[in-house]
């Protein structure tokens, strides 16, 4: 199920071909209730019946529509591309045009990318191998730091027994 609702990661055409199936059949099966409640508003007051089946339908249009757009960002997460790339069905004709090519025709990447790892494949290293990475990086950087801040300390302190030994030679003679 997460395949279907998680916006993180990423699927294949076949997958995505999947989704498209199924909400089209969910959205087929539900849209006759649909058209039947509207003839039903011209004839008078909505029955119970009319209502729970209004209700049902509402909730299967909005679970299909959150699904179908989960897989979609997915699909382009797969191509390598942001989900925001969605918003291309904004475009009459030619944005429905384009998701199809992008998300049903054309192949995602081949290799590891910023949506994750290329599908079949392990992630070339967790996220805990990365923090460990990027806490080793900072904590030689500090060292480095220290280092650099004990080497001015040190040459401060020559400079100033350096001025003490000046000063005292000058008073003494």
């Amino acid at each position: 199920m997460n395949w279907l609702f998680s916006m993180h990661g990423r699927i294949g055409r076949r997958d995505w071909w999947l989704g498209q199936i199924v909400y089209g059949v969910l959205l087929a099966y539900t849209m006759p209730f649909v058209a039947t409640r509207e003839v039903s508003q011209f004839g008078g007051m909505l029955e119970k019946n009319d209502i729970a089946t209004s209700v049902v339908t509402l909730i299967v249009f909005v679970v299909c529509l959150w699904a179908n757009l989960a897989t979609s960002v997915k699909r382009y997460h797969d191509r390598g591309k942001s989900g925001l790339w969605v918003a291309i069905l904004f475009v009459p004709t030619i944005g429905i045009i384009w998701h199809v090519i992008e998300c049903g025709v054309l192949p995602g990447t081949a290799v590891e990318n910023a949506y994750g790892p290329a599908r079949g494949k392990p992630r070339s290293d967790t996220d805990e191998d990365r923090r460990e990475a990027v806490l080793q990086a900072e904590l030689a950087a500090l060292k480095a730091q220290i280092k650099e801040e004990e080497k001015q300390a040190a040459l401060a302190n020559a400079r100033y027994a350096s001025d003490v030994k000046r000063i005292l030679a000058a008073d003494q003679a």
